[in-house]
């Protein structure tokens, strides 16, 4: 698996309205704690909020990411409606 889509995996996991612990996360993405933890650094490189509950993790569903990424799938959505 390379670094991206470790990244994205992760990403998922953490949006699903789940919280993991590292550990979890390792053994669901087949890596270790330590490579989770250099992902988590990346994540926050882009701006991606970790909210740490006790020894779970979550993303926070305020950072600005999900606000971009939902306002291009609206319009994704409302061009095809408009095309077909």
């Amino acid at each position: 698996m390379n670094k991206y889509s470790r990244e994205i995996q992760i990403i998922s996991l953490l949006t699903d309205n789940h919280q993991y612990s590292v550990q979890q996360i390792a053994e669901l993405l087949g890596t270790t704690k330590r490579n989770v933890y250099y992902e988590f650094e990346h994540l926050k490189i882009r701006d991606l909020k970790l909210i740490k509950e006790g020894t779970k993790y979550r993303l926070d569903r305020n950072n600005p990411f999900f606000k971009k990424t939902a306002w291009k799938h609206f319009f994704k959505q409302r061009r095809c409606l408009v095309c077909v």
